[in-house]
């Protein structure tokens, strides 16, 4: 009775359902199925004892039972990020040219947080800084070709291009341009702005086209002084009063 006992312990074959288990469960019954698991050691002296061989030892400490297994394996596939399906690049067009700059932006932050989450980031801006964000949106929809089916790193520069020479913005503008479409066009076509590329977008016009320099006016008490001291600044009948009409 103590053999049967302990080679029904030996070989489990029942497992849970819905775990990662299932696609390595038929292996792993039929590793067990096949080894033949002797009841009875024989010891050097040649008398033979009956004891339970030990199973081997999981290198994975997170590896403790079958039930904490399929626990771990349940939060891991009910993460918002891995059950959210991503929208196609065609869906994304449609956006951008449908929606305004903060309702992209919104939707774009929903990608990676829950739609509360991300209507309260959207949030987060001044209210001159979202109707500039919008004008400057509105011009980049407006500029984009009917026949543009994405959105990538070459359409992004024809857009400054077209600003530096069409609408010949300054640089300083063109960089607040680039700024604003930033965020959203790197959460929806992952267009990173920070590449070196933009950046040599951005010296460009400053080479071709130098903001011109300003002239710090210049002066000097004594000067001043001078000057006042003139008649007609000093009439007889002139007065604090008049002097400052």
């Amino acid at each position: 009775m103590q053999k049967q006992e302990a080679t029904s312990v030996l070989l489990p074959s029942s497992r849970p359902k819905g775990s990662c288990l299932e696609r390595a469960g038929p292996r792993l019954e039929q590793m067990e199925s096949n080894l033949s698991l002797p009841s009875k050691v024989v010891t050097p002296s040649g008398a033979e004892e009956t004891g339970i061989l030990p199973s081997p030892r999981s290198d994975n400490s997170s590896l403790v039972s079958n039930g904490a297994l399929v626990q771990l394996n349940t939060e891991q596939v009910n993460r918002p990020d891995a059950t959210q399906p991503r929208r196609s690049r065609k869906e994304w067009m449609a956006c951008i040219r449908e929606m305004d700059h903060l309702q992209f932006l919104r939707t774009s932050l929903s990608i990676q947080h829950d739609e509360d989450i991300a209507s309260h980031l959207s949030a987060a801006y001044r209210a001159s800084t979202t109707r500039q964000a919008q004008s400057i949106w509105k011009v980049f929809q407006q500029w984009l070709p009917s026949d543009i089916s994405d959105i990538t790193e070459n359409v992004i520069h024809r857009f400054l291009i077209y600003l530096d020479e069409v609408k010949k913005l300054s640089p300083h503008t063109i960089m607040n341009y680039r700024n604003a479409l930033a965020l959203p066009l790197q959460l929806s076509f992952s267009i990173n702005m920070s590449h070196r590329s933009f950046s040599l977008q951005a010296r460009s016009p400053f080479l071709r086209r130098p903001p011109p320099a300003k002239k710090v006016p210049t002066w000097s008490i004594d000067t001043a002084l001078v000057t006042f001291s003139r008649p007609e600044f000093n009439p007889p009948e002139a007065s604090t009063e008049n002097l400052l009409l």
